[in-house]
């Protein structure tokens, strides 16, 4: 049984989107036990968007020097605590089953090491979204 879930998310300059996506975590029906966010070097608001979320959900601001992708996937695979570590994109917003399907997958494909979920891309009536989702 899967009892602790970090969810990380990789940030730079978008805070509008994080607010977004920080709106659909706190609607899980799973908590996680960790959201750790790792701010490659912004220098909009992220810092600020995160902070009001402190009181509703167990954030981790951490400031990552080093830009790039991989710097800060590195930094949130260190820092994680949980026994399933979850990345979700800084423009994505869960559904509110979203870390509750992560641990059911995991629970029931155990020698799995990485799980990816369903995604919808936005807009939805793009040509991309169309695309993709016919595809899958």
């Amino acid at each position: 049984m899967i009892n602790t879930v970090s969810v990380a998310i990789i940030t730079r300059n978008r805070d509008k989107s994080l607010r977004r996506c920080l709106t659909s975590l706190k609607k899980q029906t799973y908590k996680a036990t960790e959201i750790i966010l790792i701010d490659n070097a912004s220098s909009d608001r992220t810092k600020n968007v995160a902070l009001l979320f402190k009181d509703v959900l167990p954030i981790r601001y951490i400031h990552e020097e080093c830009i790039g992708i991989p710097y800060a996937r590195n930094r949130a695979i260190t820092e994680a605590k949980g026994e399933i570590l979850a990345f979700i994109d800084d423009d994505c917003e869960a559904t509110s089953t979203w870390i509750s399907e992560m641990v059911k997958a995991h629970e029931r494909y155990t020698k799995a090491a990485a799980i990816q979920g369903k995604t919808l891309s936005q807009p939805r009536r793009s040509v991309f979204s169309k695309i993709y989702e016919l595809n899958y």
